[in-house]
């Protein structure tokens, strides 16, 4: 499959500018192992319709996800793969924040 833009087009992995910026600066992080491409794009589509309470729930559970994942990791020895984890898990978690101010309890959030 091949995607064409003209030189005034650019794909949009949201509507809303501020999760497409975040979507963009955590596929921007996968070079340093901040992020994992296909837990990025997979988070991206269920998120498109620019929901808040969407986006927090989807990319949390993604953190927590890999944050367990670490965990097992650490636990196995396997050092460099539970830091990796646990790097993905954290950018997961600050991505997942941006969208507590759009939530319909904001202050319940917090705990």
């Amino acid at each position: 499959m091949t995607y064409r833009f003209s030189e005034n087009e650019t794909y949009r992995f949201s509507e809303n500018e501020q999760f497409n910026y975040e979507i963009l600066l955590a596929l921007g992080s996968v070079w340093r192992q901040g992020a994992d491409v296909g837990e990025v794009l997979a988070a991206a589509s269920a998120t498109a319709d620019g929901d808040a309470e969407t986006w927090l729930s989807t990319w949390a559970t993604l953190a927590r996800t890999v944050r367990a994942q670490a965990g097992k990791c650490a636990a196995d020895g396997r050092a460099v793969s539970a830091r990796d984890a646990f790097l993905r898990a954290a950018g997961y978690f600050g991505t997942a924040l941006v969208a507590v101010d759009g939530c319909a309890d904001p202050e319940a959030r917090s705990g």
